[in-house]
């Protein structure tokens, strides 16, 4: 039931991605002036703004990962319980 609703929504989205994809395309070419004068800025700012997303999930799965196996005995096994 979900299954079919999920396969129901993502096939939606595959067949109409080419026209989410024509906004930054239009964009791409309206400003491409912009772009030639100011590439580095930009690519320093994508760079950077890339670098840190990937530091801070790293960080936060990181913390995450050891909050969550902090009350855990030594014996726990995926989160199961040996009894």
């Amino acid at each position: 039931m979900i299954t079919d609703s999920l396969e129901r929504t993502a096939e939606s989205l595959i067949r109409h991605m080419g026209l989410l994809f024509v906004p930054a395309g239009v964009g791409l070419i309206a400003e491409v002036a912009v772009l030639r004068s100011e590439w580095l800025p930009i690519a320093a700012g994508l760079i950077g703004s890339t670098l840190l997303s990937l530091a801070v999930t790293g960080l936060v799965m990181h913390w995450s990962i050891r909050r969550r196996t902090a009350g855990r005995s030594p014996d726990t096994v995926r989160g199961l319980e040996t009894s």
